[in-house]
């Protein structure tokens, strides 16, 4: 039975705030998701705990997202104990946006989405690119990769090219769970598990599965990632509010929790609360 969450993946906005273009294609997310409502979406358990994900607002919002986080991490009300805020590793202006997050207690990453259709194939691997994950590390700030999942070769090279520099995977590379052959995904995947500076979130799957899906696929491509990353380098994420699109936060949860189940207490809990509490250095 699960008691303690600490959710490595969240999504909080209000428009009144924040510009997200992005929203104008998606309907049923274009409207305001405070911390009240994720707190109201989760079963009961003893204790929660969330990640703030940047949500890729405007450009000209960043500033501002960055301060609402603060706002969020200065308040224990919000269950918001960690952040990751919008961070473009190719900028000129990167040392002072790194200057800027320093300055926000809690801010321990960036994130800069991979996926979409603007950006090409290939982008973490320009030199700029590294050298800005590069300087990332430096400052102990670790890097997010939300990215096509044909391109996570390429992933695994830039952890390669940037040792002293943490990265995670979000949404286990974005696998399709929609009948298609994950030959390569699974290969791709442990090929980057081999790079020690690796970690991996257990979420967004909710997006990636296809009318058919069942839970054994689920299952088969969440035991896939524990063999490839061990229990110390996998967290879960709840990737609320975008999850609501295929279903509910608790369902998710569920979904989870059942491919768990034959996994030790301990484990459980490392993925559900402990690893992420010590990679976000949650107090």
């Amino acid at each position: 039975m699960l008691r303690r969450l600490l959710d490595t993946h969240v999504h909080v906005w209000e428009s009144g705030h924040l510009r997200l273009p992005w929203l104008d294609g998606v309907p049923p997310l274009n409207r305001d998701w405070t911390p009240s409502d994720w707190m109201a979406a989760l079963p009961p358990l003893e204790s929660v705990g969330a990640v703030y994900l940047e949500v890729d607002v405007a450009p000209e919002d960043r500033q501002r997202e960055l301060e609402c986080v603060a706002g969020l991490l200065a308040d224990p009300a919000s269950g918001f104990v960690s952040a990751v805020v919008h961070g473009d590793p190719t900028s000129e202006d990167l040392p002072e946006w790194i200057r800027r997050c320093e300055e926000v207690p809690g801010v321990r990453g960036c994130r800069s989405v991979l996926h979409t259709p603007d950006q090409p194939r290939g982008l973490c691997l320009i030199p700029p690119f590294i050298a800005g994950l590069r300087l990332l590390g430096r400052h102990d700030l670790h890097f997010e990769l939300c990215m096509r999942h044909q391109e996570l070769s390429d992933a695994a090279e830039l952890a390669r090219q940037v040792p002293g520099t943490s990265l995670v995977l979000d949404h286990l590379g974005n696998p399709p769970i929609d009948g298609r052959d994950l030959a390569g995904w699974r290969d791709d995947l442990a090929r980057l598990a081999e790079q020690p500076n690796v970690w991996c979130k257990v979420s967004g799957l909710f997006q990636n599965v296809s009318p058919g899906w069942t839970r054994e696929q689920m299952d088969e491509v969440i035991d896939h990632a524990r063999s490839c990353f061990g229990i110390d380098r996998l967290m879960f994420g709840g990737n609320w509010p975008v999850c609501t699109l295929a279903g509910s936060l608790e369902s998710w949860l569920e979904i989870v929790d059942g491919a768990t189940s034959q996994w030790g207490p301990s484990d459980r809990m490392s993925l559900f609360a402990d690893t992420g509490a010590k990679f976000y250095r949650v107090d």
